[in-house]
Parts: structure tokens; C-alpha cells; sequence
């Protein structure tokens, strides 16, 4: 089971842009074709935060707007939060 660390997206799934840490919780940032980003939040807990080096329970997946907005929440895998993320890495391509 992934780590909520720097680095938790699996290799065989679509590698980010980049990674930041907050407030206890990994994120992935991606950034689509026509500017959008999106985020997948490593999540330990039901709470906000939980800490680094701990068992990744559930996964959201965000849009990362003036603050982060989530779109899918309690997303069980990380194999069906990328299904999701893909969709809308395809929706938001470059007109």
C-alpha cells in the first residue's frame, strides 16, 4: 500500500508535474492542455491532514482553483482516481 509521501503515485500510473506536501497530506499536481491543473490528495484519514509516512486510506481528486476544490472525494484506489483523473486530463485538452 502506498505511503503518503512525496512520490506516491505509482510508476505505472501517469507520473505529475510536480509534488508538494500540505498540511500533512501529498499531493500530485498535473496540468492539462488548456491550463486547468488537477490535484490527486493523499488522504490517512477522514480529517484533514493525518501525516507523513502513514498508510494512504482513500485518494481525492481536485481541481486546484484559488484553493483546492475537490471533485471526487473518498475515492477508494489510486488505480480508480487516476480512471477519473485521465477523464478529465481529456476533457481539458488543448482546444
Amino acid at each position: 500500500m502506498p505511503k503518503n509521501n512525496i512520490g506516491f503515485i505509482l510508476k505505472r500510473h501517469k507520473q505529475p508535474d510536480y509534488y508538494r506536501e500540505s498540511f500533512g497530506q501529498a499531493r500530485a499536481y498535473y496540468k492539462a492542455g488548456n491550463g486547468r491543473e488537477f490535484v490527486i490528495v493523499a488522504c490517512t484519514n477522514n480529517r484533514y491532514g493525518g501525516g507523513l509516512n502513514r498508510d494512504i486510506k482513500f485518494y481525492w481528486v481536485c481541481e486546484q482553483r484559488e484553493l483546492v476544490y475537490p471533485i471526487y472525494s473518498n475515492v477508494p484506489s489510486q488505480k480508480k482516481a487516476m480512471e477519473l483523473l485521465e477523464s478529465l486530463l481529456e476533457m481539458n485538452k488543448q482546444p
